[in-house]
């Protein structure tokens, strides 16, 4: 488990970027794009409990919220590797998911789209 303070965690997720995405929930659908993007782009960090302009409002690791985690990885196709931890910042918990890319498929959503990490946006390869 990770403890940073609040200093430490804005330098971490100066932005989302290539490699980190923010969430304030656990929205499965949101979660899903996260992850298939990230694991055809090389991997990465989703903070859940962090909103956008990176204020911490916390959330808790339950079994609501490993739910909707593994629902969006298993309605997807071809997800990296994941795991899932919690951590604080100034005493604050939340879930942090780190996804692997994937070199051997090419992983998609559940309708079908192949998403790439570009910058802090999850893009559409086609279409």
């Amino acid at each position: 488990m990770h403890d940073w303070s609040a200093t430490e965690f804005q330098r971490l997720v100066a932005r989302e970027d290539d490699d980190v995405e923010l969430k304030s929930g656990a929205s499965p659908r949101k979660l899903q794009e996260a992850m298939v993007a990230f694991s055809n782009t090389g991997g990465g960090t989703i903070f859940i409990g962090v909103q956008d302009d990176r204020t911490v409002i916390g959330r808790s690791r339950d079994q609501g919220t490993d739910d909707a985690i593994h629902d969006a990885a298993l309605s997807a196709r071809n997800v990296g590797h994941y795991t899932i931890a919690t951590a604080t910042v100034d005493g604050v918990e939340i879930v942090v998911v780190d996804v692997e890319g994937r070199e051997d498929e090419v992983a998609q959503t559940s309708d079908g789209r192949v998403l790439k990490r570009r910058g802090g946006r999850n893009q559409a390869v086609f279409g």
